[in-house]
């Protein structure tokens, strides 16, 4: 699992950079997990935080460990503390 301060950038569409204190990591994302990605940010963006951890949950349990262990314990975190203070995104 993946702790620590991290900033999490798109590269490109299949690419994404995970930074912290120590260490930089650029991963290959497979189209599922992209578009499993931008399901969340519609869910997000229509404040449906409950849809929104559905479809983490389907990325977890249908992706490889290896390609998203780096960063969905992190993007889990964002969506149930947005969820829990509230937070719209416009």
């Amino acid at each position: 699992m993946y702790s620590g301060t991290f900033i999490l950038a798109a590269i490109s569409t299949l690419q994404i950079l995970i930074v912290d204190n120590t260490a930089a990591l650029v991963l290959q994302l497979s189209p599922s997990t992209i578009t499993g990605l931008h399901q969340i940010v519609q869910a997000i963006q229509q404040y449906d935080y409950n849809t929104a951890l559905a479809y983490h949950a389907h990325i977890v349990g249908g992706g490889s460990f290896t390609e998203i262990s780096a960063f969905m314990p992190g993007v889990k975190s964002l969506i149930q503390t947005a969820q829990q203070l509230q937070v719209y995104i416009q």
